[in-house]
């Protein structure tokens, strides 16, 4: 077996705890307070409206990340004719600062440390609607976990969502690494395992608890908390 170099590490469910997201209407509200400071005077009549609406995600065949010109698209819909820069801050203004809106596994700086001790170089490799690269790099220095991380790579700022090739084949290049010298850790079976096994990336699949359903794609290992990775990246390091 090839040493271990890599590790791409999911967000959603693996180092953020999905049990503790604030209430979706204390979220909508903080973004449209956000959306609303980008603008002098009164509250544009679409901001409610905005981040009441459920913009696509990403899915198959394509996987394919397009809120911006969703966002203009949907302004343009209601009267609102915005330029590329007026857009790109009104999606950095709806991407919440993580630690405001969702707590982070107990376990993520002593797993990860570990990681680092064994010389493995560490990327996010997330799935995003909001959030971009410099967001996410953004979140984890509010965190004081930036020393963690090698790159930040969302599939906002690809273009792409896993388990497309793309947002992987980015954080290995990012990471040096072939696909054969990294580890993908994920909670999502169709996501995270079987785009990092379609790549030959060595799979991590951290099980959501009360996951009752069969297993498919089979990940090379399985854990249930992040405490539990230390003994399989000392093997596949070795």
């Amino acid at each position: 077996m090839v040493r271990l170099t890599a590790l791409l590490v999911d967000v959603g469910g693996t180092l953020v705890r999905d049990d503790t997201w604030i209430p979706l209407a204390d979220y909508s509200e903080r973004m449209a307070a956000r959306v609303g400071a980008l603008y002098d005077g009164p509250e544009p009549a679409w901001v409610q409206d905005l981040v009441a609406h459920q913009f696509a995600v990403e899915d198959a065949p394509q996987y394919e990340h397009g809120i911006a010109a969703e966002v203009a698209a949907f302004l343009a819909q209601r009267g609102h004719t915005a330029s590329a820069d007026e857009v790109e801050r009104i999606c950095r203004a709806c991407a919440l600062p993580l630690h405001e809106v969702v707590e982070i596994e107990p376990d993520v700086r002593v797993a990860l440390e570990a990681a680092r001790r064994r010389g493995l170089r560490i990327a996010i490799c997330s799935n995003t609607l909001w959030r971009n690269d410099d967001d996410s790099r953004r979140d984890w220095t509010e965190l004081g976990m930036a020393d963690l991380f090698d790159a930040y790579v969302t599939s906002n700022g690809t273009g792409f969502a896993k388990p497309h090739p793309r947002i992987f084949e980015r954080a290995l290049q990012l990471l040096e690494a072939a696909p054969e010298e990294a580890a993908m850790v994920g909670d999502q079976l169709s996501r995270d395992i079987a785009g990092g096994k379609a790549l030959g990336i060595r799979t991590i699949w951290k099980r959501p608890m009360g996951h009752c359903r069969p297993v498919e794609p089979q990940p090379d290992a399985t854990i249930t908390s992040l405490a539990e990775l230390a003994p399989i990246l000392r093997d596949w390091t070795a």
